[in-house]
């Protein structure tokens, strides 16, 4: 993580967060700004979020003279597997905390000029689970003097694929997505060995815990079932809900429009992001910004080898920033 920490005298104090990581992914669209790295691109546009709150740490600068207050700029890294935003607020509160926190992300399937800010939750939390099932291998023509780890995996698959129906209230969403099945490597061969991967996506706070306990009696349940022995262990990957404090998220889209920016209305995404934590620690807002491209061949999907962005969002997004900043230094309220 990178922090660079802005004092234009004593006042309240704003923490502006860019994510500045890439993905494993080749890209594919032949741009001037293409990865220079191969399998390594920068696909869900935290290159753009550092290049904006680099060009707004420029504009603050250079309104120093007419500014009071702290902010902290927090570029994070490893955002994608849900790291080192707990760094960057254990940081801060080390510092004397803050008195808010806001962070914008590129949305490439909203059309430019549209900004989706609203109060509660925005983005899932995330905790993926890993699955390893051990049984007995053997030969193919002897089903029964083995115990056959796929089938153990394949009960355990279809009933993960219940959870949110029969295991959990359904007025909490949750989304349970076990995307990874594998097992055996030879048509005539019983394996011994079988393991199952996925994600928990979930939108209050405790969810996860509960949905991993679910998973685990489940895998009890089945393995004791087939004589098989089962382990499941997990790796947090969004330690909570994006949840938007409410008078941030008014003052933020009272800011965005009056620059210019057109409310977008958006569903809360199932998607994470671990900017949740600052927002767990500190009062404040998470925003998505339209940046749909109509380059022919560019994708509107993020984690995508095409991923392409609309580049006026640069530019705009800065405004924005250094207007929300202008406006949460102030003492008094914002006003239509």
């Amino acid at each position: 993580n990178v922090i660079a920490h802005l004092k234009f005298g004593d006042g309240k104090k704003l923490a502006i967060r860019a994510d500045m990581d890439a993905l494993p992914i080749q890209e594919e669209l032949n741009v001037e700004w293409k990865s220079r790295n191969d399998g390594v691109m920068h696909a869900c546009g935290h290159d753009a979020h550092t290049a904006i709150l680099l060009a707004t740490a420029k504009g603050l600068l250079k309104m120093r003279k007419s500014l009071t207050g702290e902010i902290y700029l927090c570029f994070q890294e490893a955002e994608e597997i849900g790291k080192c935003a707990d760094e960057c607020v254990e940081y801060l509160s080390a510092k004397g905390g803050v008195d808010g926190v806001i962070a914008l992300h590129v949305q490439s399937g909203v059309e430019a000029g549209k900004i989706d800010i609203k109060p509660g939750t925005r983005c899932s939390g995330s905790e993926i689970f890993y699955i390893d099932i051990t049984g007995k291998g053997g030969h193919g023509s002897r089903p029964d003097l083995v115990i056959d780890p796929v089938e153990v995996a394949c009960d355990i698959y279809q009933k993960l694929k219940t959870i949110s129906v029969y295991s959990h209230n359904p007025f909490n969403t949750i989304v349970v997505s076990p995307c990874m099945l594998s097992g055996g490597n030879r048509f005539n061969v019983f394996p011994d060995t079988a393991h199952i991967e996925g994600t928990i996506r979930y939108f209050k706070i405790g969810d996860g815990d509960l949905v991993l306990e679910h998973i685990r009696k489940i895998c009890r349940t089945s393995a004791e079932l087939y004589g098989a022995k089962v382990e499941v262990s997990n790796a947090c990957a969004a330690k909570y809900p994006v949840i938007n404090e409410k008078s941030s998220a008014e003052r933020a889209l009272l800011v965005a429009k009056r620059i210019g920016f057109e409310e977008a209305d958006e569903e809360p995404s199932a998607g994470s992001d671990n900017f949740a934590e600052f927002l767990y620690a500190f009062p404040g807002c998470y925003c998505n910004i339209g940046s749909k491209s109509k380059r022919k061949g560019s994708s509107d999907k993020h984690h995508s080898a095409c991923f392409d962005l609309d580049e006026s969002v640069l530019p705009k997004s800065v405004e924005f920033f250094l207007s929300y900043a202008i406006e949460f230094l102030k003492k008094e309220t914002i006003s239509e």
